[in-house]
């Protein structure tokens, strides 16, 4: 029997997190299909973030994402797949280097017990060396310099192995070809968990 299936898709920019969403539709053929995507929070409308208004912006991320965590336990109740595209893991990481706001180990593991997903949840992180994402980079990312984007790697390692979330699956391009075939193969792994596990949800 088939499962819903929850995906949380996360890695720094330029890693194809649009490609694999893209992806994941051709092949899922589901019109129960929710991709929710996360952006930089309109927060105080201050610009650069400074240490004064870093704890508003923290109490206010901290519900933002309390909110997106409850929209995808309902939504969960009648779509097949949902896709967070971008979270809260992705924010205990631009935080800290771009918007003066750190987390503590402790508090990460606070929301995510306080915030449960549902168990038929999958982390996908996607990742590649900072040269390649350099090299990739639009001018839209949150930098294009190679020490901050080794900074950004590093946090989201520590990051993603201090999620409580059970099931993980970390594609790392810099070991692989991005190909076509490669990224459909993980892709339809990660389909086949919700088609074996009888999974309690919310």
């Amino acid at each position: 029997m088939t499962q819903p299936l929850v995906i949380i898709l996360e890695g720094a920019d330029r890693t194809g997190k649009g490609t694999f969403v893209e992806t994941l539709r051709r092949i899922a053929k589901t019109p129960k299909l929710v991709h929710l995507h996360s952006t930089k929070p309109p927060i105080l409308n201050v610009s650069p973030y400074t240490a004064v208004n870093s704890q508003n912006y923290k109490d206010w991320s901290n519900k933002h994402y309390s909110n997106v965590v409850n929209n995808i336990n309902t939504l969960i109740k009648t779509n097949d797949i949902i896709i967070l595209d971008r979270s809260y893991l992705g924010e205990y990481v631009y935080g800290p280097l771009y918007r003066f706001t750190n987390y503590t180990k402790t508090e990460m593991r606070n929301f995510e017990l306080d915030n449960p997903l549902p168990r038929n949840t999958v982390l996908v992180y996607l990742t590649d060396s900072a040269e390649n994402l350099i090299a990739r980079d639009d001018g839209k990312s949150h930098t294009d310099d190679l020490n901050n984007k080794v900074k950004e790697l590093k946090l989201f390692k520590t990051v993603i192995d201090n999620s409580i979330i059970s099931n993980k699956l970390i594609i790392d391009w810099s070991t692989e070809d991005f190909t076509p075939e490669v990224l459909e193969s993980y892709i339809n792994y990660i389909l086949s968990l919700n088609k074996e596990t009888n999974y309690d949800y919310q």
